[in-house]
């Protein structure tokens, strides 16, 4: 009986392609000490920046608590 076999080479595989974001993974192997401390710098930019937006968001409509000091439970 003649096995059955099916050419694998001859049917189109699927082109996968990675997102950017995931390719500097391959490349931190290969990166130098300076380029680490550039994408450091990158990313804590970055993220200082974001912080900064989300504070003046939450600071804009955010309540402001107004409570009156009692004077007489100061002592």
């Amino acid at each position: 009986m003649p096995s059955k076999k099916k050419n694998l080479s001859s049917t189109p595989q699927p082109v996968i392609s990675a997102p950017e974001e995931s390719l500097p993974h391959d490349r931190e192997k290969f990166m130098t000490l300076g380029e680490h401390l550039e994408e450091l710098r990158s990313v804590l930019i970055r993220s200082i920046l974001v912080f900064t937006v989300f504070f003046v968001v939450a600071l804009y409509f955010g309540e402001e608590e107004k409570e009156e000091i009692d004077p007489s439970n100061l002592l």
